[in-house]
């Protein structure tokens, strides 16, 4: 892909952290060409981590409360917002097909469509029943977390356990259910989520782990789940926080090769000519360890939207940097860096409480680890990630910079 004199205009399909980020980074490198930014929402640019987190609680009433950029700093970028407007189609020759017959053409097309919330199939759509992805899931949501009521979430990942922290602070009665050993355990590993377990029992949240939903009561509206082992559980509310389904149907209607998401490559570019994808719609190309997994996370957005934006213009992509999360549930700050399931953990500060950081380890080096209330050891931590420290264990849990 050329550099910026060779392409006039670059249109992003998704107003979200990714594509947002996109823009940005456009600018900052100097692109100084037409960029539209293009979303089905009409107020998108808002931070979709207070979907499940201040919104929910009450702290912000709407998504003007926390938005992605400021108003001064957006002006500024100079950007074609096209908001409330879907492209229902991306064609040859650079073609977008909008809502209302308009066409416009774009050298340069960056998908940035994100997600939508998994549905299992044995879940009717009963009234009742919420998903949470957008800021209107958020306030529907909200308005049924009344004190008393009876609230089920579907999944333990970190979303279930954000809606769990919110719906039992403002007085419902909370229970999670997971067919996994523990809450987040893909997110954070075996050691972190057995501390997680405890966090949430403590908060007055019920947990029934290694169970699953197998059917809904309830004509019109629900009434009750029945649990894979017969038990009956009384439901007013139920959230369903199992997952997302990369929103790709855009990129494979124009054909782009699709594996449980967009294929990208490391310049984010799919197999379509002139098409990047960044967020949570992409999963990266064959690697030496087979097809890379999904990452459905703010920082994982942003590399690819900064990684985009430098293929787009021809220039070296940025430096790789360690993966990553974090979540605000239960009054407690969780950070989670680099590689942390199916490895090897050591408890670099063991958790007391209120704070608590567990180093990972994969063939007897750090790969990742997992802090609670400790960003500034979770910033040493990354730091030590980037440059690739090769310590063993017992060296680096002795290391006094690590450990201050």
């Amino acid at each position: 892909m050329g550099g910026a004199c060779m392409t006039n205009t670059v249109a992003i399909i998704g107003a979200n952290a990714a594509g947002l980020t996109t823009a940005m980074e456009l600018r900052r490198l100097g692109y100084d060409g037409r960029v539209m930014l293009f979303d089905a929402e009409m107020e998108p640019l808002y931070n979709r981590p207070a979907v499940s987190k201040e919104m929910l609680s009450g702290e912000f009433s709407d998504p003007s409360d926390t938005p992605l950029v400021r108003a001064d700093i957006l002006e500024k970028m100079h950007l074609e917002l096209e908001f409330g407007n879907r492209v229902l189609g991306i064609g040859t020759a650079g073609r977008l097909d909008l809502s209302g017959g308009r066409q416009v053409g774009a050298e340069v097309m960056v998908v940035a469509t994100g997600g939508l919330a998994r549905w299992p199939a044995q879940v009717p759509r009963l009234q009742g029943i919420h998903t949470l992805r957008t800021s209107r899931d958020a306030m529907a949501l909200r308005e049924a977390l009344l004190p008393g009521a009876r609230v089920v979430v579907m999944g333990g990942g970190v979303i279930g356990c954000e809606v769990a922290s919110s719906a039992v602070r403002r007085g419902c009665d909370t229970t999670i259910v997971d067919i996994a050993a523990l809450p987040m355990l893909r997110s954070i590993g075996e050691g972190a989520g057995r501390v997680m377990a405890t966090v949430i029992e403590e908060a007055g949240v019920k947990l029934r782990l290694g169970e699953g939903i197998a059917s809904v009561l309830g004509p019109s509206r629900i009434s009750g789940v029945v649990l894979m082992s017969g038990e009956t559980l009384p439901c007013d509310v139920l959230v369903i926080g199992v997952g997302m389904v990369p929103n790709a149907k855009l990129a494979n209607d124009a054909g782009a090769e699709n594996d449980n998401g967009i294929l990208i490559d490391a310049h984010c570019r799919t197999s379509l000519p002139g098409v990047l994808a960044v967020g949570d719609v992409t999963r990266r190309r064959s690697t030496v360890e087979g097809l890379g997994d999904r990452s459905e996370t703010i920082l994982n957005a942003q590399i690819q939207a900064r990684e985009a934006a430098s293929t787009i213009l021809g220039l070296e992509l940025p430096k790789a940097q360690p993966s990553g999360f974090w979540s605000d549930q239960f009054d407690i700050n969780i950070q989670a860096v680099g590689k942390v399931d199916r490895t090897v953990s050591h408890w670099l500060k063991p958790f007391n409480g209120q704070e608590g950081v567990l180093l990972q380890f994969s063939e007897n080096k750090l790969c990742g680890a997992v802090g609670f209330n400790s960003g500034r050891a979770i910033a040493r931590i990354r730091r030590l990630l980037s440059v690739g420290d090769r310590r063993p264990p017992e060296e680096l849990l002795r290391d006094p910079k690590l450990n201050g």
